[in-house]
């Protein structure tokens, strides 16, 4: 079955933040609709396909193999300037954070 609806990558990564802050910490979840819940499930059923296509086809067999690479994958930086502009200000902490990181670096 073909699932046509999905969150933009940005949206998932703060609802899978939530999610999984709730399931370690405790707590209770947010209200959310069945559009959502189902449109959520499919895009991380999604993505854990891809993701092991990829750790599979690079030989990757740790977490931090997968993180070194997206970092230095050559859309890296189209990517944070897609986000910077896109993203909206959930995305402002990391931003802060990353600045200071270059910042830092680089004095």
């Amino acid at each position: 079955m073909k699932h046509d609806l999905t969150l933009p990558p940005h949206e998932n990564y703060f609802l899978y933040d939530k999610v999984r802050s709730v399931a370690v910490h405790g707590g209770i979840a947010g209200e959310v609709t069945e559009d959502t819940v189902q449109t959520f499930s499919w895009d991380v059923r999604t993505a854990l396909q891809q993701f092991l296509a990829y750790a599979e086809r690079e030989g990757f067999t740790k977490q931090s193999e997968l993180a070194e690479a997206l970092d230095n994958h050559p859309k890296h930086e189209e990517l944070l300037a897609w986000l910077r502009t896109n993203g909206g200000p959930l995305w402002d902490k990391y931003f802060e954070k990353l600045d200071a990181k270059q910042k830092d670096c680089c004095q």
